[in-house]
């Protein structure tokens, strides 16, 4: 009774191709039934605004020529078994707040969050560059969108005092950068040599395809960028932490539990 707004950021997020009947259940239970429920329950209580975080991923894994931005349509042909089950919820979601006059909802789509305690490609790739591994990464001139949780956070602030009513779809990032520049970006914050060299691109995509790693090369050599410019004037938002400040937090949190 003393709380007005919902949060949702629970999921199953690093299980992208499940297999197993028991595995498919559980994704399905966490990352779609749950939030569906806590959703319905909050319309029958003084919850007045219900923020669930989704990915930008649900607009598609790259963004090729065109950034995604609020009103890109829904990559229902997705394979990934996580974004299938964001794009489920997201959905879901919106049907039943149509149902009950737009109450409540607003949807956010990150791009790749980073900061302290992150898991996944980024820390990684930290750990990659801390052992001294070269990368062949000097001929990626893709980008991809990235925030920091702490803008991120202060995004959601935004959200909650705004006014803005009904069904809404935000969108946010702090910067684009290609994984040449964030190679080398991190290599020089972590006083190491950059590691980065070059490699024909078109030799590395034949080896990762026999080596059945294409989906990991695709993570790094294909754009995933965002647009983010409505969101920003709709919330009268900027972020307040520069990326420098942000993915030094990200290393330091990385290099402590290494």
């Amino acid at each position: 009774q003393d709380y007005d707004a919902v949060i949702h950021l629970a999921g199953i997020a690093h299980n992208s191709y499940t297999s197993s009947h028991k595995e498919k259940d559980m994704l399905d239970l966490i990352n779609v039934q749950y939030p569906i429920n806590l959703y319905k329950a909050s319309l029958n209580s003084n919850i007045t605004q219900f923020l669930y975080i989704s990915t930008i991923k649900v607009n598609g894994e790259y963004s090729e020529s065109v950034h995604f931005q609020e009103n890109s349509p829904l990559d229902e042909n997705n394979r990934n078994s996580y974004v299938k089950s964001k794009i489920n919820v997201e959905k879901q979601l919106t049907i039943e707040s149509q149902k009950n006059d737009n109450k409540l909802l607003s949807i956010i789509r990150p791009p790749l969050v980073y900061g302290e305690n992150i898991k996944g490609n980024l820390e990684t790739l930290i750990n990659i560059i801390n052992k001294g591994y070269r990368l062949p990464v000097k001929g990626f001139k893709n980008e991809r969108s990235m925030i920091s949780v702490y803008n991120l956070i202060d995004f959601i602030i935004h959200i909650l005092n705004s006014d803005i009513t009904g069904v809404v779809k935000s969108c946010c990032k702090d910067i684009d950068i290609s994984t040449a520049e964030l190679v080398s970006t991190l290599s020089q914050l972590m006083n190491k040599k950059d590691p980065s060299f070059y490699f024909p691109v078109i030799i590395l995509k034949f080896l990762a395809f026999i080596s059945l790693k294409s989906v990991t090369l695709n993570k790094l050599e294909k754009p995933l960028k965002v647009n983010d410019a409505a969101s920003r004037i709709m919330f009268k938002w900027e972020p307040k932490i520069t990326f420098a400040e942000g993915i030094k937090n990200t290393i330091n949190s990385s290099m402590r539990s290494s």
